[in-house]
């Protein structure tokens, strides 16, 4: 029983609750592109029943939309853990927390210092250089929109007003040594996002202050005219 199986159990026809906001990985999606017919029927059920249903996800708009069109999502949906915040069926942008040229620059200078695997994720395509082309499939999990460059440093993505988060991929060491450096020269600028890859390499996010998964389900909930008290999440 996944996501929206369970919330469909749960809310009723007196419910209070008025919006479902869903997670994709681990939760709606039990796999790489697994969607189960379960939370499919759930999802239109709920929507019989007059509960409005999103989705909020650290994907790309472009690894999100087909589940929102499969759930019957209507209004927006948010992506990259808030950042964006995009019409589910027409794809236009509502919401966009962009990184700013200088923390660009400044950046990138680190992450050239510390010559680590990096990605620049825009709103609808992740950008790297041929070198990790190994890592295509597990980027592929966030966005359909993949774009190689022979060298990323110098690719024309950097100039992109659309930029929603840097990200760099190696030895654990090197990328927290790297994470200390940013906290200490970027902290007021850019958080920061740790975690591990599915070949245990560590990755590390970088991306805005203030808004998160949290912060978009107040707007989500907003646009269509409800409180985070009657929603479900």
């Amino acid at each position: 029983m996944f996501a929206a199986d369970v919330a469909c159990a749960n809310m009723t026809l007196d419910s209070p609750f008025k919006l479902l906001v869903l997670d994709l990985d681990g939760t709606t999606l039990h796999g790489p592109g697994l969607l189960g017919d379960r939370n499919i029927a759930a999802a239109h059920a709920l929507r019989e029943h007059g509960v409005k249903i999103t989705l909020n996800t650290g994907r790309l708009f472009s690894g999100t939309q087909w589940v929102a069109d499969k759930l019957g999502v209507e209004g927006s949906v948010s992506v990259v853990n808030g950042a964006e915040l995009i019409d589910a069926r027409t794809g236009v942008t509502r919401y966009g927390d962009y990184l700013d040229r200088a923390s660009l620059i400044h950046a990138k200078r680190l992450l050239q210092e510390f010559r680590l695997t990096t990605f620049v994720y825009a709103s609808r395509a992740i950008h790297y250089g041929r070198d990790a082309e190994r890592h295509a499939p597990y980027l592929g999990v966030w966005t359909t929109g993949l774009e190689a460059h022979d060298d990323i440093h110098a690719a024309p993505a950097w100039s992109r007003d659309d930029i929603v988060a840097l990200c760099a991929l190696g030895e654990h060491s090197a990328i927290d040594a790297l994470r200390t450096r940013f906290h200490e020269e970027l902290r007021d600028e850019l958080g920061t996002f740790r975690f591990n890859t599915f070949d245990d390499e560590g990755f590390l996010k970088l991306r805005h202050h203030g808004q998160d998964k949290g912060s978009a389900l107040v707007r989500l909930a907003e646009e269509r005219g409800h409180t985070a008290a009657e929603t479900v999440a």
